[in-house]
């Protein structure tokens, strides 16, 4: 609890403890989602819109129910105090992050439940009730490990892995086992669901970024959009925590037939990052001159260089291409990789971009482990002294910083202002 609070005043989803076992990889859940809406008098309302399998049916309890109190607290104030133990770079974030807590908490990311059941205050048509419910522990898997911390691929994740727990129990829990019409079949449905809206427009939803296939996954996108409807493509990124930046940055040719530029990325100029690029020249060696170069300058970034080539984030043919407009949506809950995809569809101008925030995440970073970080530091004073317990933590190695009419303009903490 003392580890949890500290990396939750930093206020960045980014730098977050990692508890051992037996909260590794198990998240806590409660048998129904909660979401929230804004009626047109500009009212806040909080209703269940789905049920797991296992949830007690009884007393008008569905979903559709308004929720009006969680543990004889005002529903409004209940999702405020679980978001003061989240992490969000923003109050949109936070309280976002606090909503999903409510239901769903990852054990490795996040403090525990305190309560060993949540009793809910409800309206339906039937008058107000309330109802019990116990909390369950689920297997998520390890979020964290995309390849395991040596793979190449795993040096190149920008992800909210509190996220990605949560959206695993999400998919265990209320996704339908196997698509059916109008959902068009995919070979990646951790990724991706798509379906026509009418006979003119489409819809696809991507979920994670977390595939590292880059390759396999723009070209699986490819295949989804030509078979939507070609006037019109609603693009929605809502909730997705994130992953790896290869993949959502090849993902933006997809989307449109002119030329994509790859967001920068930069690191800190300290003894410690320039010792990082020496000892890892394939990963980190291209930003060694510029952090060479700080001693004299005392610049506080070294340069701006991508993670993703510009000849791969180019390289599909034109008729692979979608030709229709699109719009993109977010949240506050579009972050990391994520946050990259909504800024390069910003600064390459592939079309609007539509918020239920103002702004998405705000956490536009690469992302490395203690024990990647130790790798490149074992032969100097400097490592990360690891738990022997098996906790770790993640920290932002290299920052993003934007392209087009905003190049240099940073994500962290600003987030892509959406359009509307």
């Amino acid at each position: 609890d003392e580890l949890g609070a500290i990396f939750t005043a930093l206020r960045d989803r980014h730098t977050g403890y990692m508890a051992p076992a037996p909260y590794a990889g198990r998240t806590a859940v409660l048998p129904f989602l909660v979401e929230r809406y804004r009626t047109s008098s500009g009212a806040v309302r909080h209703v269940v819109s789905k049920q797991a399998d296992w949830c007690p049916r009884g007393q008008g309890f569905e979903a559709g129910v308004q929720v009006t109190h969680w543990n004889g607290i005002p529903i409004d104030r209940a999702v405020e105090r679980v978001a003061d133990h989240q992490r969000g770079a923003t109050d949109d974030a936070r309280l976002s992050r606090g909503l999903n807590a409510l239901v769903a908490r990852s054990l490795e990311h996040g403090p525990p439940p305190d309560e060993e059941w949540v009793t809910v205050t409800y309206r339906s048509g039937r008058g107000t009730a309330h109802q019990s419910f116990r909390w369950r522990v689920i297997d998520t898997g390890d979020q964290e490990d995309a390849g395991g911390d040596t793979a190449e691929a795993a040096l190149t994740f920008a992800q909210d892995p509190d996220g990605q727990a949560v959206q695993a129990a999400r998919r265990e829990l209320y996704a339908p086992r196997q698509p059916a019409d109008p959902w068009i079949p995919t070979s990646r449905p951790k990724v991706f669901a798509a379906r026509p809206l009418n006979r003119r427009h489409g819809y696809l939803r991507v979920w994670s970024f977390a595939d590292p296939d880059a390759t396999g996954v723009r070209d699986e996108a490819s295949r989804l959009a030509g078979l939507l409807p070609p006037h019109g493509l609603v693009l929605d990124l809502r909730g997705n925590p994130g992953g790896n930046v290869p993949t959502a940055e090849l993902l933006l040719q997809v989307f449109t037939t002119g030329h994509v530029l790859p967001a920068g990325f930069s690191l800190a100029n300290t003894t410690l990052t320039l010792a990082m690029s020496h000892a890892d020249p394939d990963q980190l060696g291209r930003w060694t001159p510029s952090l060479r170069l700080a001693v004299g300058t005392g610049e506080p970034y070294s340069q701006a260089l991508p993670l993703t080539g510009e000849r791969q984030a180019n390289e599909l043919p034109q008729e692979r291409r979608y030709r229709g407009p699109i719009v993109l949506i977010v949240d506050a809950l579009t972050y990391s990789a994520a946050d990259i995809f909504a800024a390069g569809f910003q600064d390459n101008r592939l079309g609007p971009i539509l918020g239920t925030s103002a702004t998405t995440g705000a956490g536009g970073a690469n992302v490395w482990t203690a024990a990647q970080i130790a790798q490149r530091l074992g032969d100097t004073d400097h490592g990360p002294v690891l738990s022997t317990a098996g906790g770790s933590f993640t920290v932002a190695v290299r920052r993003a910083t934007r392209v087009g009419d905003q190049v240099g303009l940073p994500l962290e903490d600003i987030g892509v202002i959406a359009d509307s």
